[in-house]
């Protein structure tokens, strides 16, 4: 008995293809890329699966949609209350396949009894087809509705903290002062494409070419035109394009409108002047003074108000007002040795807790420091590995798509918000994507605003009730942003990001060969 020959559907590359055997030994020949390689790893993932298990990737590309509309079809049946389709009938057409083809002399049928296809069959030729599925389509159904029903985990973590009586709360780990008031008081409201329209700019606080390298592009594409002139206050870096060098913190800022600079008096002369303010700026202790400062400037100079942020999520929580309640503690002070007695951290791994004495509960994706310092850590979806909405530095809702499934226990935030609520007698009131938003939208109307920049509607702003007048510190504005490739939890769990912030910084030397 042997395998005369082996048929090989929906594996990777290899939608059908048939592979003859010899009885002594096959060769595989064929130009790169031909499906050699796929052709044996099928055969190992099916004949030796304990030794070379399965992976997602395996399944043809040209199915995925397939699957991707099995999924929502469940989405859908469970928001509709209907029953849904737990048959592997819909599968059957994408999961991959191994047919082998068996030649069977007579006299060794008894090896095959279990698999004679009639009680006439005398021998021959002989087909048993291997399939990969869900061993469970129960179970499946329970992992997937458990990973795949993402919101903001932020308005699940607020909606968990304000039920319990909690007022802090606080999405600001570096101590940024905005947070109250008018939502253009944190926008960039010139909008990233509509900064190409300024003549003069003012960068206060931060290094565009770290903190937003594609949003610098548009700042030197206008400057290389002639059209735009630019001054800074702060760290005096290389921006790939010339500016005026006007100091190094928040006392030059001060003094900007009593100056009598070729710059200041651009300002006066400027059509359409705007001034951006970084992180750096907002975050230190005198950070309401500068803010109050900045926005003088502002006023002055009648400049179009723009904030930079280096926090991919900082815009939708403040705009959910993710910030303590009345009485609450700041993440700075909640951080403090003895100021909490638990202490949750959602993703928080810019602020240091070490010290704060606290039980730490961590909700996380890649073990940075949030985790290194937590008593209990819930593995969460990365942002790659969930639905969900995000709010940019201009206040542009977007929505984040999944591109893969959480790895082993993960699950979406929000999802553990929920369970954790009910284990804590005080249960959300939302079981589904659809009813998390719709609150969503209903407590934030700005959330259902998708694509769409508030700056371009030219809203007025307060200048006079940004910040708090007073005195301010002598030390220079320093970036955020250190190094541009270890700037969050993702880049600095990632070796080729390591690779590249060495290299960049000089520390790595690189041979020419």
């Amino acid at each position: 008995m042997y395998i005369d020959f082996v048929e090989i559907a929906n594996f990777r590359k290899l939608l059908s293809a048939c592979v003859d055997l010899s009885t002594t030994t096959t060769l595989f020949v064929g130009a790169n890329n031909s499906g050699k390689a796929s052709a044996m790893l099928a055969m190992r993932r099916f004949l030796s699966p304990r030794r070379c298990p399965f992976e997602m990737h395996d399944l043809t590309l040209c199915h995925w949609p397939n699957l991707i509309a099995l999924g929502e079809s469940w989405i859908a049946a469970r928001d509709a209350d209907e029953i849904v389709d737990l048959t592997i009938a819909p599968w059957v057409s994408s999961l991959p396949t191994l047919d082998l083809w068996l030649h069977v002399e007579t006299g060794e049928m008894h090896h095959v009894r279990d698999l004679i296809p009639t009680l006439d069959w005398e021998g021959g030729r002989l087909g048993v087809r291997l399939r990969y599925e869900p061993k469970d389509l129960g179970l499946l159904y329970k992992d997937f509705m458990g990973a795949v029903t993402d919101a903001e985990a932020m308005k699940a973590a607020k909606d968990l903290f304000q039920g319990l009586g909690s007022p802090n709360i606080d999405c600001r780990q570096d101590g940024m002062v905005l947070g109250a008031g008018q939502r253009e008081s944190w926008l960039m409201n010139s909008t990233i494409a509509g900064i190409e329209e300024a003549d003069v700019v003012l960068l206060v606080g931060t290094n565009p070419r770290l903190e937003a390298p594609v949003f610098n592009a548009r700042l030197r594409k206008r400057w290389g035109a002639g059209a735009l002139r630019v001054g800074v206050i702060g760290e005096q870096a290389d921006l790939t394009y010339k500016y005026d060098y006007l100091g190094a913190g928040a006392e030059t800022l001060a003094g900007l409108t009593r100056s009598k600079s070729d710059f200041v008096k651009a300002l006066k002369e400027a059509k359409k002047p705007a001034i951006i303010v970084g992180a750096g700026a907002l975050s230190r202790a005198d950070g309401q003074a500068v803010l109050a400062a900045a926005a003088a400037v502002a006023k002055s100079f009648n400049m179009t108000w723009n904030v930079l942020h280096t926090a991919a999520s900082r815009v939708g929580g403040l705009d959910m007002a993710f910030v303590p309640g009345e009485g609450g503690k700041s993440a700075v002070e909640m951080a403090q040795p003895g100021a909490l007695d638990v202490l949750f951290l959602l993703g928080a791994d810019e602020i240091d807790t070490k010290d704060s004495g606290a039980f730490t509960v961590y909700l996380g994706t890649h073990g940075d420091a949030g985790a290194h310092a937590a008593d209990v850590i819930l593995p969460g979806a990365a942002y790659t590995e969930k639905d969900g909405l995000y709010v940019n530095t201009e206040g542009r809702v977007q929505f984040g798509y999944r591109a893969v499934f959480p790895k082993g226990e993960a699950r979406e935030d929000w999802s553990v918000f929920r369970a954790l609520s009910e284990r804590l007698g005080s249960a959300l009131p939302y079981d589904t994507l659809a009813q998390l938003r719709a609150k969503l939208f209903a407590d934030h109307p700005t959330f259902g605003q998708v694509d769409y920049a508030p700056g371009a509607s030219g809203a007025a702003l307060d200048f006079g009730s940004l910040g708090v007048k007073g005195e301010v510190s002598d030390a220079p504005f320093e970036s955020a942003v250190k190094i541009f490739h270890l700037t969050n939890a993702v880049a600095r769990a990632s070796v080729t990001m390591a690779e590249c912030a060495a290299v960049a910084s000089g520390a790595a030397k690189i041979a020419a060969e």
